[in-house]
């Protein structure tokens, strides 16, 4: 299984972006393969 998670536009404080970083952390722990893409992003958030 592959978790990828789709976002508009990803920065920091945002409380989508913080959603995604959060399930992406938890999927990486149990062992699922996962990514977060974004359209744009602030050049200070990158995985």
């Amino acid at each position: 299984m592959k978790i990828i998670q789709v976002l508009d536009y990803f920065t920091s404080g945002n409380a989508v972006a913080n959603c995604a970083v959060m399930y992406y952390q938890m999927t990486l722990k149990l062992g699922i393969e996962s990514a977060v893409v974004s359209r744009l992003c602030d050049k200070k958030n990158v995985l």
